[in-house]
């Protein structure tokens, strides 16, 4: 049996085992301290402060103290500090924010080699309920974080499988640690999407990004009524007869401009459409037609259908052959060309990942039937993997039906586990929104609260993310 199905197996039969967790949740993760001295090294404290938070959630065994309610409790206490707090003000923390259980860790790297401490505070009394040290190479880190997630969760099932080794998970690591203490969005959002880049198939650096861009568009709901109103207010100067042809000009110019500064794609999209087929002069050098189709050809291009825009792009070329924007035309068709490669190597190494997997289900079954046993929590593990792979390596569209199929086939079976099906629905809204079906998302949210008020309330940054969207996106 492969990795990804065992790990699955064995968690599956630990929650068959235990079905009532242990009495540490809710869990509190104060951020884990940098032993190093050096501020430099930081990055590693957030980062392993942030991913074990995350490999917690993905246990399905506790509850984890959201982040901002934390930092809300530490300011509070003044306890933004390099120096680890007593037992006994790591339970005040506890305390203030709900949970049963505080988590303090520290961290330390000397050259290739990262050493991990953790210990669990029982938040009533102050105790110390359990620690864990581990120490092994930067390489593998997260094999290093799994085993302290079950020395202290006293498991020996890994939360999230089989972990990638090697130098790339290491620069993935720092990255994705070094984009957490940015005070820019933009660099932020920079850094995360090279740790994607470097290891796609860990989840971290989706999720934070899925939060950044939840902050993002919330700041931006406080402004939607003003912008939404300002560019109707241009649509209807650009349709205006009454106006003149260079006023009408202006307006269009300024619509175009308006919607490419606001990243509203769609919508851009359907603007720049209207304008190409009204006959509008020259307005200070730029004509609204040239203009139009160059917006279109970088519309398209953020959206999901990179031959649509290649197309739009190619046919740019040959409408306006020699202009302000041709050699940007010129370089988008490249991007998109690199960008379309790289995505056919993708949907090639997660279609090979997923029939390896399914391989390995297959012959587990075989095997189980031979002898006689059950074969639900193998059935179970196969399509969990479905959902899984496919939208860990960000290939959307093969995603959605195994990802729906998961928890409403196995959401009222035997031992069933509530956070994998929580899991698959919040993978499944993920996966709608990349794929931009903003409105089909919105329904499943929906769907999701009314089945399991509880689980979707733990959907942040999904909800931030699909709820703050703009209404004009819509496909």
């Amino acid at each position: 049996m492969k990795p990804v199905a065992c790990a699955l197996l064995m968690l599956s039969l630990t929650v068959a085992a235990e079905p009532a967790p242990p009495p540490l949740s809710p869990v509190a993760v104060m951020p884990f301290r940098n032993l190093n001295g050096d501020t430099d090294l930081d990055w590693l404290g957030r980062g392993m402060t942030e991913t074990l938070v995350s490999d917690l959630r993905a246990s399905g065994r506790v509850d984890v103290v959201e982040r901002e309610q934390l930092d809300h409790a530490l300011t509070e206490l003044a306890l933004q500090t390099r120096d680890e707090p007593a037992p006994s003000t790591a339970a005040r923390v506890g305390k203030l924010v709900g949970a049963r259980t505080v988590l303090l860790g520290s961290v330390q790297r000397a050259g290739p080699q990262v050493r991990i401490n953790a210990r669990f505070i029982v938040v009533e009394t102050g105790e110390v309920l359990e620690t864990a040290k581990v120490t092994g190479p930067m390489e593998r880190i997260f094999s290093l974080q799994d085993q302290v997630v079950a020395r202290l969760m006293g498991t020996s099932a890994p939360p999230r499988g089989k972990r990638p080794t090697g130098p790339r998970i290491a620069r993935a690591f720092e990255r994705y640690g070094r984009a957490l203490g940015s005070t820019s969005d933009e660099e932020r959002l920079r850094l995360l999407r090279e740790a994607q880049s470097e290891a796609p198939e860990l989840p971290y650096a989706r999720e934070e990004m899925a939060r950044v861009a939840g902050r993002i568009a919330e700041f931006e709901q406080g402004n939607r009524p003003r912008l939404q109103l300002q560019a109707a207010e241009l649509r209807t100067r650009v349709s205006d007869t009454n106006l003149t042809s260079l006023q009408r000009s202006e307006a269009a110019i300024d619509l175009i401009h308006f919607q490419l500064l606001r990243g509203s794609w769609r919508a851009a999209v359907r603007d720049t459409e209207q304008i190409r087929k009204l006959d509008l002069p020259f307005f200070q050098g730029r004509l609204p037609a040239e203009e139009a189709a160059f917006a279109h050809v970088l519309a398209l291009s953020h959206l999901t259908d990179p031959t649509a825009a290649m197309k739009d792009g190619e046919a740019f070329l040959r409408d306006w052959p020699a202009t302000s924007h041709t050699q940007l035309v010129t370089a988008t068709l490249r991007s998109l060309a690199i960008a379309r490669n790289l995505r056919e190597q993708g949907i090639r190494a997660t279609l090979q990942r997923m029939e390896e997997a399914e391989r390995s289900h297959a012959e587990a079954l075989v095997q189980l039937q031979r002898l006689g046993w059950s074969n639900t929590l193998e059935l179970r593990g196969r399509d969990y993997d479905r959902c899984m792979l496919a939208t860990s390596d960000g290939t959307y569209e093969f995603a959605v039906e195994p990802c729906r199929r998961y928890y409403l086939t196995w959401n009222t079976a035997p031992h069933e586990d509530r956070q994998l099906t929580r899991i698959t629905r919040s993978l499944e809204i993920i996966a709608l929104v990349g794929l931009r079906r903003f409105s089909e998302a919105r329904a499943r949210m929906a769907e999701f609260r009314a089945a399991d008020p509880e689980g979707a309330a733990g959907s942040t940054a999904e909800q931030r993310l699909l709820v703050l969207l703009p209404e004009d996106e819509e496909e």
